[in-house]
């Protein structure tokens, strides 16, 4: 039988969220690839541009991932696409199973120097590996839909992240940045997260519409600029000590 899926169910994948840097270095190029079709970095599937047809698996030691997608109309050949074709990787010429690696480390906080040494990769490589990270973050920071909804539960908060000088000692004075978030309760629930200037009312509520649908139950801490949120945002509004 041709094989036209990468993977036969998404349900097969591995968990992302339990991950440990151990598996990370344990998996294969398989496992890697079962995982990030099941996140959804790359597809499962591919259509032939020439014919409309769903391309095959076709194994090829040259290809960095050992496979591609190949389609043949009668004997002849009709095209050829990289497994990567269209996806965040199709430009890297970095191992998936790396992409893993740094992936992990980078969303754990581990410092650039650590990634060089576990990857054995380029400093200048690493770095500009890790601001695509940012910029795929970015991105989807400033483009996702709106969260909540009739009978949803969404936390919302702010929060000064500071720096200390050198990595130790005292918070050095101005270097603080305010963040207001929101996660939605419950299992699989989306959250957001936004650097603003301050946490003024005007601030705050211009953000809670922009990100969270009217007709949502928020809860949040007292602070004043949440106080008339049922009036001016049509939304439901406990107050965190009272749950």
């Amino acid at each position: 039988m041709v094989r036209v899926s990468l993977i036969a169910s998404i349900a097969q994948s591995a968990d992302v969220l339990s991950l440990r840097l151990y598996d990370c270095f344990q998996f294969s190029d398989e496992q890697t690839l079962e995982l990030f079709v099941g996140i959804g970095l790359l597809r499962n599937q591919a259509t032939c541009n020439n014919c409309g047809k769903l391309m095959a698996i076709e194994k090829r030691k040259e290809r960095i991932d050992g496979l591609q997608w190949r389609c043949v109309k009668g004997r002849k050949l009709c095209s050829r696409k990289s497994i990567r074709h269209k996806s965040f990787f199709s430009s890297s010429h970095i191992r998936l199973k790396t992409w893993l690696i740094i992936f992990y480390m980078w969303a754990n906080d581990y410092s650039n120097q650590q990634i060089v040494k576990e990857t054995g990769i380029s400093a200048d490589t690493i770095c500009h590996c890790l601001n695509l990270c940012r910029e795929i973050c970015q991105n989807y920071c400033h483009n996702q839909h709106q969260l909540g909804g009739p009978d949803k539960f969404i936390e919302i908060d702010e929060a000064s992240i500071c720096k200390r000088k050198y990595n130790r000692g005292r918070f050095r004075r101005g270097a603080s940045q305010w963040v207001f978030g929101g996660i939605e309760r419950g299992a699989g629930g989306l959250a957001f997260a936004i650097r603003v200037k301050d946490r003024k009312k005007k601030t705050l509520l211009r953000l809670i519409r922009k990100h969270i649908i009217p007709g949502t139950t928020i809860i949040s801490d007292e602070w004043p600029a949440y106080r008339k949120l049922v009036f001016r945002g049509n939304y439901m509004h406990i107050l965190a000590q009272e749950m």
